[in-house]
C-alpha cells in the first residue's frame, strides 16, 4: 500500500470520526431540550408557590377589601394550578398542607400567618428539591450515554492508527501516528472521566476494597511517569515503615496520577515536582506540589467543582475540567478529604487525607471486597 494511499485512507477514517463527534454533540443539544421540557411542571411549581408567597405577604399589609378580595382568588387559583402541577404524593400532601393553612388564616382562624407562610416555604422548598434531583439524574444519565457513544469515533482512531502502523518507516507517516496516539489518549482520559462523573453521582462506583500500603500505591503511581515527565524530575519522598488503608488500590492511584499529571501540565519544563507520604496519627496524607502557575485564592474554592477551570489553566492546556472533582469524590469515597495550598506564580501544593488504619485486622476487611459508596 503506498504512502499516499495509506495517509488518505486514515485522513477518510479521520473525517468519519469528526463526523460521528458533530452527531453526538448535536444529539447533546436535543437531550439537553428534552431535559429541560420535562422539568418545566417542578420549576413552575417553584415559580407559582413564590408567587403565592409574595400574595401572602400583601395580605399581611393591605387593609383595602378590594385589593385584599383580589389577592385571595389570586392566592387560592395559584395553589389550585400547583396542585394540578403536583407529580408525587409526597408533593400532593405537601400542597393540601399548604392549602389548609392558608384557607384558615383567610378564614381568620388562624391568628396571624405564620402557619400559612412555614407550609409554603415547605412546598417550595420540596418543589426546588425535586427540581433539582430530577435535573442532576437526567444531567448524569446523559453524561453516561455521552462517554458510551463517544467510544465509537476512538475505536475508528485505533483502527487509523493501526493502518498507520502498517506504513514503511518514514517521518510523514511517524508524525502522523504520534499525534493520533496523543488525541487517543486525551479521549480516552476525558471519557473515562465522563463515566466515573455519571457513576460518582448515581453512586454506582464500585469500590474494590483492600488493606493496602499507601507508600507502596503511591511509589507505583510515579512509577508510570518515568520518562514521560517532559523534563520535569520527579522527587519521592516516602517513610520507611508501610502506612496501611482500607481502600480500592486502582482508585488511590487514579488519584496520585491525576493530581501528578496536573502538575506537570502546569508547571515549566525543568522544574521539580515533589510528592510525598507521610502518616499523622489516624490519617494517611498524599501531597503533591509544585512550582507553576499556581492557583488565585478566590478560584480555589470553586476548584473542585465539575467542568470548572479557572484562572491561566484555561489558556494553557485543554480540556472539559473533570478530573479534580473526579479526585475529590474519589477521596470523600474513601472517608477522606483533599485540600489545596497555592500562591500564583508560584505553585500549587494538593494533600490528600485519607483515614489510615493503625491496627489491621485481614479478617475484618477481605481482600478484594466490593461495594458501592453512598456519595452525597
Amino acid at each position: 500500500m503506498s504512502l499516499r494511499r495509506s495517509l488518505m485512507i486514515g485522513s477518510v477514517v479521520l473525517g468519519a470520526a469528526a463526523i460521528a463527534v458533530f452527531v453526538v454533540l448535536g444529539w447533546m443539544t436535543i437531550e439537553g431540550h428534552r431535559i429541560n421540557e420535562g422539568n418545566t411542571m417542578n420549576l413552575e411549581s417553584v415559580r407559582l408557590a413564590e408567587e403565592a408567597k409574595i400574595d401572602l405577604l400583601l395580605l399581611a399589609r393591605t387593609t383595602d377589601v378590594a385589593l385584599r378580595s383580589d389577592l385571595e382568588r389570586d392566592l387560592e387559583r395559584k395553589l389550585d394550578e400547583v396542585r394540578r402541577f403536583s407529580t408525587t404524593e409526597t408533593e400532593k400532601g405537601v400542597v393540601e398542607h399548604a392549602r389548609r393553612e392558608v384557607d384558615a388564616y383567610l378564614g381568620g382562624v388562624g391568628p396571624n400567618a405564620d402557619a400559612a407562610y412555614l407550609a409554603i416555604d415547605a412546598l417550595i422548598a420540596l418543589n426546588s428539591r425535586q427540581a433539582s434531583d430530577t435535573i442532576r439524574r437526567a444531567q448524569m444519565t446523559f453524561l453516561a450515554g455521552v462517554a458510551h457513544d463517544l467510544k465509537n469515533p476512538v475505536a475508528v482512531l485505533r483502527l487509523a492508527v493501526r493502518v498507520k502502523e502498517t506504513l514503511p518507516s518514514q517521518e510523514a507517516a511517524q508524525e502522523t501516528h504520534e499525534r493520533i496516539r496523543r488525541q487517543l489518549t486525551r479521549l480516552e482520559r476525558m471519557i473515562g472521566d465522563f463515566l466515573d462523573v455519571a457513576r460518582v453521582e448515581a453512586g454506582t462506583l464500585e469500590l474494590k476494597m483492600g488493606i493496602h500500603d499507601c507508600t507502596r500505591l503511591v511509589e507505583q503511581s510515579t512509577d508510570l511517569f518515568e520518562g514521560a515527565t517532559g523534563g520535569h524530575a520527579i522527587v519521592l519522598s516516602t517513610p520507611a515503615e508501610p502506612i496501611l488503608l482500607r481502600c480500592d488500590p486502582l482508585r488511590i492511584e487514579q488519584v496520585v496520577t491525576n493530581l501528578v499529571s496536573n502538575a506537570i501540565k502546569y508547571s515549566p519544563a525543568e522544574t521539580t515536582i515533589e510528592v510525598s507520604v507521610e502518616g499523622d496519627g489516624d490519617l494517611a496524607i498524599i501531597s503533591v506540589t509544585d512550582h507553576g502557575v499556581g492557583i488565585a485564592p478566590a478560584d480555589q474554592a470553586r476548584l473542585f467543582e465539575p467542568f470548572r477551570r479557572v484562572g491561566l489553566s484555561k489558556e494553557m492546556v485543554s480540556g472539559v475540567g473533570l478530573g479534580l472533582y473526579v479526585v475529590r469524590r474519589l477521596v470523600e469515597a474513601h472517608g477522606g478529604h483533599i485540600e489545596v495550598a497555592s500562591e500564583p506564580g508560584r505553585g500549587s501544593t494538593f494533600r490528600v487525607f485519607l483515614p489510615r488504619i493503625t491496627r489491621p485486622s485481614l479478617a475484618e476487611v477481605p481482600e478484594g471486597e466490593s461495594r458501592a459508596p453512598k456519595l452525597h
